[in-house]
């Protein structure tokens, strides 16, 4: 690769939004990812460089596939839980593309975060939820009271000039 094209490509791979990390084929060791994948695992980028990807997998099965099985298919999309070092787990989605480049294979996966497993982000939406549905009964019953409070005297107002009316014969 050119020094310019190698250059463009790091800035490239800097710059963007997303979650992508470039593996060798042999092994599936960390050549090079992006600081949005870092961020993901909550690591170094020093940490992830030359390691294996298996090792950062709570679920590696796929990982054990044969590369060239993948090179024969459309990118295909796998699911990838991640462990962090902080115990919790990043379930994510990750799209797999082999790309071949002069003799050498590579394996190129671009995630996509699909659920937070972190038990204090649960606990915390659980807790809201709770919040929210009794502000719900609150409001439910407090309408139900005051639709009552407002028909018993409009029932009233309306009944006496209905009996008068009736007393006097108009219809």
């Amino acid at each position: 690769m050119s020094s310019s094209l190698s250059e463009l490509y790091k800035i490239v791979f800097e710059l963007s939004d997303g979650a992508f990390v470039l593996l060798e084929s042999q092994d599936l060791n960390i050549l090079d990812c992006s600081h949005v994948f870092c961020k993901l695992l909550e690591r170094s980028k020093e940490e992830l460089l030359h390691q294996p990807l298996k090792n950062f997998c709570e679920d590696s099965s796929f990982l054990m596939t044969d590369v060239h099985h993948f090179s024969h298919l459309e990118p295909s999309l796998e699911e990838i839980v991640f462990k962090c070092p902080n115990g919790l787990s990043v379930k994510t989605h990750c799209s797999i593309k082999v790309i071949s480049l002069h003799t050498k294979r590579y394996v190129f996966l671009s995630f996509y975060e699909t659920q937070n497993s972190d038990p204090e982000v649960i606990r915390y939406l659980e807790q809201q939820n709770r919040e929210l549905q009794k502000i719900n009964r609150s409001k439910s019953e407090f309408i139900a009271n005051i639709s009552h409070e407002l028909r018993t005297p409009l029932t009233t107002v309306l009944g006496w000039p209905e009996i008068i009316l009736d007393s006097q014969g108009v219809s």
